[in-house]
């Protein structure tokens, strides 16, 4: 039995990918018989409270400069932590000794990484190359960067995650897990109505693109999952479901997605999005070819395609709905062992 900390930096009430993924991880993990407790940066916490009650927000901590040479972080000038970060290093030094500490946040990886077992799990999209991300500045990738050197380890969900990210940093491979398979794949009895989008619905997450899309093909539904913030209303559309779930709706969750033909994912900011990985369970995903990450999903069998293909692949692909889910079946099966083997 391991005791293992996770340290991050969402909500855990929070219906996102960062949460599915300590979920899902927990899950497993607590199968196995090792201990979990949590960490996070955010506060209000109300749901999977475990052994730490105090929970850090220091704002200012952002505020450093860096320099980078031939992509290797040279010097890196970080303000004195905090002395809530302090007290957060100091208390967790003193309490249980954890075996290992899975951070997928670069604050909580720079305050932990002198335990000698701190394993950095990238979720950052800005890592990956491709187009501009509006919501991560270069300043804040290049600190990444720098307290990824400090990790331990460098935990990636994919080997092609970690060719993206390049640099030589101690990889390791520990791939995001789902539980429950079963509930996602096909059954007779469903009806399949629609286009799936899953996310916020901002421009990072293609929703602008899914809309125009979507208002080229009459009379086809817009199946919208959305997790968050409405910059786009989707008003200009004609037939809309729109439902939204809370971390705990998984057959819920899973039923909606069985429902639908197939999924339009032209997101720019991800690495592996669980709305992609997910879906690929039950049903064919489209994903934009411009933005890096996509090679992460076509390589479990997500299509990519660009501005000009993506009406027609769509199209074809409504007329012809044939789909094998046997490529992301095989990752999950292979990421639950992946995690079990690394800890053992």
């Amino acid at each position: 039995m391991k005791k293992i900390l996770f340290a991050l930096s969402s909500p855990l009430i929070r219906n996102n990918g960062i949460v599915t993924f300590i979920r899902e991880t927990t899950a497993i993990l607590r199968a196995e018989g090792h201990q979990i407790d949590f960490i996070t940066d955010a506060e209000g916490e109300i749901d999977l409270r475990s052994y730490f009650d105090n929970y850090f927000r220091d704002s200012s901590s952002h505020n450093y400069q860096s320099m980078i040479k031939d992509g290797i972080p040279d010097v890196v000038e970080i303000p004195e932590m905090s002395n809530r970060i302090q007290e957060l290093y100091s208390s967790i030094s003193r309490a249980i000794n954890y075996d290992i500490i899975i951070s997928n946040d670069a604050q909580c990886t720079n305050a932990l990484y002198h335990s000698g077992k701190c394993v950095h799990y990238v979720h950052t999209a800005g890592l990956l190359p491709g187009k501009d991300y509006s919501f991560l500045n270069d300043s804040y990738i290049q600190f990444e960067r720098y307290v990824m050197y400090k990790a331990k380890y460098v935990a990636v969900q994919s080997d092609n995650v970690a060719k993206l990210i390049g640099g030589s940093y101690n990889f390791i491979t520990l791939g995001l897990t789902l539980e429950n398979i079963d509930q996602y794949l096909k059954q007779s009895s469903d009806s399949s109505n629609g286009i799936l989008f899953v996310g916020e619905g901002t421009k990072r997450k293609g929703a602008d693109k899914y809309e125009t899309v979507l208002g080229h093909l009459k009379g086809v539904t817009a199946k919208l999952m959305v997790t968050g913030t409405l910059e786009v209303d989707f008003k200009s559309l004609e037939n809309v479901d729109m439902q939204t779930f809370a971390s705990s709706d998984h057959s819920q969750k899973a039923e909606f997605i069985r429902g639908c033909q197939l999924q339009y994912f032209p997101s720019k900011g991800e690495v592996m999005p669980y709305g992609v990985l997910e879906a690929l369970l039950s049903i064919p995903v489209i994903v934009d070819e411009g933005y890096a990450w996509h090679t992460n999903v076509t390589e479990l069998g997500a299509i990519p395609t660009n501005d000009f293909t993506v009406e027609p692949t769509i199209r074809n692909m409504l007329r012809d709905n044939v789909y094998d889910p046997h490529l992301i079946i095989d990752y999950f099966k292979n990421s639950k062992q992946q995690w079990i083997n690394f800890l053992k």
